[in-house]
């Protein structure tokens, strides 16, 4: 019977190791940012907040599973409206080994720091913190003590003589991470590349007294958009994990149908990954303007030895999400200010001055020049970004200097989209209030909304449409 113990005691030891190999990453890395990478959540431009579900089938009807509940929330600085930090945090129950025999319950918080670059680039650094328990349920368990020759059964009154197991292990943890993240004017992610470290203090998660620190993780991720026609996209991916001898790739794409392409930040995707470690996934998310859904399911390549057993895993979330990121419509213009205006104060393109009354006072070649040039915007935006302030501090110095001169601001768009002559009139009453708050006589400066009707170049290619987005000067008489 003592040597039945012995064996049941090692047995059991074996199965909690296999147990504890079970990794909490989820195939759909990109909606788990905090057991990714802690500076995913300094991308974050919504506030978010959701659940998300795993169940990983193990054969013989049994199952890991692992419920999660997350949140986050973008730090806007209102004054300039810039995104400068983020926090996220998340509490989850994991439910592993065969009848729930261990769990590990907890949670963390995660802050990260933005770090502007040129050219829309940014670099995001990360760090979270977090405790969980793991119990195992130690009356969960059979062992040759428990053994009834003459029922030939186990008997769960008896002792199962595990009393030297530690039921209860407490884990810090302590991750960090950076990322680098290309964006465009709209604010939406064009590419990204990030890596992170998990359990850097190694805790200790030994149910005995045998230290068994857990290994430190490396977890490489990143992506970019390969093709955008403003209805579809196409944004390949990779995640990465090494952990210890453990490694798990993960490599396939997105694809993105977007339900209004005046607003990218809706869509329906369609998520295909290979797994290294012989699985495929697939998914699908939806992204609406104020919630998420989103599920997907692992297929092993492998064939069971069991027809009976499945060893796929399926996870699924639903959450909600606010958008606070760059400005709105309403927000472009501030109010309480005479001087200001708004797109619906712009006249109509019929009353604009004639082409033949432009006139150059005394204007030198250089400046003359200078308001020849174009600023240039993307897809649907009418922000202005810090290469356009730069420029258009040198044209409010060349006003201020030739206090004479009178310029048409005119704002144009390509053939895409459902409101271009808004649009064309938000671009033209940017650049109008960023030069009135330059110290410019409102009166020396005529916005006008073209609309698309005055093309540069072919609206048929992206580079012609992107020559169309633009802001153009005329210089016209004085009034």
């Amino acid at each position: 019977m003592y040597i039945k113990t012995i064996i049941s005691f090692f047995f059991v030891l074996g199965c909690l190791l296999e147990v504890k190999a079970q990794n909490l990453y989820f195939s759909q890395f990109h909606q788990t940012p905090l057991l990714t990478n802690p500076a995913m959540v300094g991308t974050e431009t919504s506030i978010k907040g959701g659940f998300f579900y795993k169940n990983q089938a193990v054969g013989g009807g049994q199952a890991f599973t692992t419920p999660l509940l997350y949140g986050f929330y973008p730090l806007i600085r209102k004054k300039d409206h810039k995104h400068w930090a983020g926090i996220g945090v998340q509490i989850l129950s994991d439910n592993a080994g065969i009848g729930g025999l261990m769990r590990t319950t907890g949670g963390s918080v995660a802050f990260a720091y933005n770090f502007d670059l040129p050219k829309y680039q940014k670099i995001t650094l990360g760090a979270q913190g977090g405790f969980y328990s793991r119990n195992i349920f130690l009356d969960k368990l059979n062992t040759g003590s428990q053994w009834n020759d003459v029922r030939r059964t186990f008997d769960g009154t008896l002792p199962n003589n595990l009393n030297t197991l530690n039921p209860n292990v407490n884990l810090p943890m302590v991750d960090v991470g950076v990322m680098w993240q290309m964006l465009d004017t709209n604010g939406i992610q064009k590419a990204y590349v990030g890596v992170s470290g998990k359990q850097l203090n190694q805790p200790n998660d030994a149910f005995t007294d045998i230290s068994n620190k857990i290994p430190i993780a490396l977890v490489f991720i990143a992506g970019a958009q390969v093709f955008n026609n403003q209805q579809i996209s196409i944004f390949p991916n990779i995640r990465h994990v090494q952990q210890g001898s453990i490694r798990q790739t993960n490599i396939g794409s997105a694809f993105r149908y977007y339900l209004n392409p005046d607003n990218q930040r809706n869509f329906i995707a369609f998520n295909s990954w290979y797994s290294l470690q012989n699985a495929y996934v697939a998914g699908i998310e939806l992204y609406h303007k104020d919630y998420f859904f989103n599920f997907s399911y692992d297929f092993s390549s492998t064939r069971p030895q069991n027809l009976g057993t499945s060893n796929g895993s399926a996870e699924i979330g639903i959450g909600y999400r606010k958008y606070i990121g760059k400005k709105r419509k309403k927000d472009i213009i501030p109010p309480k200010k005479d001087s200001i205006i708004t797109p619906a104060d712009i006249l109509d393109v019929s009353v604009c001055i004639p082409e033949d009354s432009i006139l150059n006072y005394a204007l030198t070649g250089e400046e003359f020049d200078l308001f020849k040039r174009s600023v240039l915007f993307s897809y649907n935006s009418y922000l202005l970004d810090e290469g356009t302030k730069a420029f258009l501090d040198k044209i409010a110095s060349t006003l201020i200097a030739k206090p004479e001169t009178v310029i048409e601001i005119s704002g144009h768009t390509c053939t895409l989209g459902k409101e271009n002559l808004f649009t064309s009139k938000a671009r033209a009453v940017m650049v109008y209030n960023y030069l009135i708050r330059k110290g410019i006589d409102k009166k020396r400066l005529i916005p006008r909304g073209w609309y698309n009707k005055k093309p540069i170049a072919s609206n048929e290619t992206e580079a012609g449409r992107v020559r169309n987005r633009r802001v153009e000067f005329r210089i016209v008489a004085p009034k």
